[in-house]
């Protein structure tokens, strides 16, 4: 498999986790000597930096079934990859001019959100299950199939030395997704000071950093803050934390293989069932929705200040469900499909 076209969009408004994803199987394909091409329409700093580093070629965006085969065929792939949420491809008419095109279609379904016909459906979340559609797709499933960046790897890897200081603040990141569309940033913070109960040195990255500064300031009690931008390379904060505060996005899945014991926030309905399932298997602590908190958020928050012991095993839960390798298995997939076809 020599070239695929991902297809995925990033804004303020609908996150960058779905090209957060993309721009993993971009990375990891490159290194095996393959070629990307990113399909879509991309906003916001963060976006346009991590762009830039990946050095991924990139196209405007197409949103017509028949027009993005034409373009997958003229850019010589061999695959569409695509990772977002709206119609496009949700009719029988990009499969059935895929397969009159001899390109193979990848998709990624967060549960019952970016459902479309394909050849290889990815659903990475934990709690992944088979549809049972009937449909005839290859089904990836679960964690396993995690799509992360080689610098969550990295971190993951150099995390195995991290130690937690035996006297003085703990180290926590609050993240509500790369963009926080929702807000939820405010009763983050707002729940982690009434949490803490020995000192925590808090990192709050949100695109929102200087009102949060003006309205909370440099210290709620025993919390401390420090209100930053997003950052370029958020795995490099996460790996140093002892613990984190985190919506129950595709960070979940990052926060997992590098090892942070985490306490999350289901900010939208879409990341309600991986949220569920993440807190059931005792990967992270759920703290509840922004319109509805869990009635003992506070509690939960406070158990995992103050509690080394459960940190440790969240950490060890997290790294045991999701370990790095999930781009190359989606790869070596996709790769085989099209091997596949080419066959008959």
């Amino acid at each position: 498999m020599n070239r695929v076209l991902l297809r995925c969009d990033a804004s303020r408004e609908t996150g960058v986790g779905h090209v957060a994803r993309a721009l993993a199987l971009a990375e990891h394909l490159r290194a095996g000597g393959g070629e990307a091409v990113l399909c879509g329409r991309f906003t916001g700093g963060w976006v346009e930096r991590r762009l830039a580093d990946a050095d991924v070629a990139t196209v405007p965006a197409v949103d017509d079934e028949t027009a993005l085969v034409r373009l997958a065929v003229d850019q010589g792939a061999d695959a569409i990859h695509l990772d977002h949420y709206g119609p496009l491809g949700t009719s029988p008419t990009l499969l059935a001019a895929a397969e009159d095109a001899g390109v193979v279609v990848s998709n990624v379904a967060d549960f019952g959100f970016g459902v479309r016909p394909s050849h290889l459906e990815v659903n990475p979340n934990v709690g992944a299950g088979p549809r049972g559609s009937g449909r005839g797709a290859v089904e990836l499933l679960g964690p396993r199939y995690a799509m992360v960046a080689r610098r969550v790897v990295d971190a993951r890897e150099s995390r195995s030395a991290h130690v937690e200081p035996s006297d003085g603040p703990l180290r926590c990141v609050v993240v509500m997704g790369g963009t926080d569309p929702f807000g939820a940033t405010g009763l983050a913070v707002e729940l982690l000071a009434s949490a803490a109960t020995r000192p925590v040195e808090a990192t709050v990255v949100t695109p929102d950093h200087d009102a949060l500064a003006h309205r909370f300031g440099a210290r709620q009690g025993g919390l401390a803050l420090r209100f930053v931008g997003p950052v370029d390379d958020l795995a490099a904060t996460l790996r140093d934390a002892d613990l984190a505060v985190s919506a129950a996005g595709t960070t979940v899945l990052e926060l997992c293989c590098i090892g942070v014991p985490s306490a999350l926030v289901c900010v939208t309905e879409n990341q309600r069932r991986g949220y569920e399932a993440a807190v059931g298997d005792g990967l992270a602590l759920g703290l509840g929705s922004p319109g509805a908190p869990a009635p003992d958020s506070r509690e939960t928050l406070q158990g995992l200040v103050e509690d080394a012991a459960l940190r440790r095993r969240l950490a060890v839960a997290g790294r045991a469900a999701v370990d790095g390798d999930g781009s190359s298995r989606v790869l070596a997939a996709v790769a085989d499909a099209v091997r596949s076809r080419a066959g008959r």
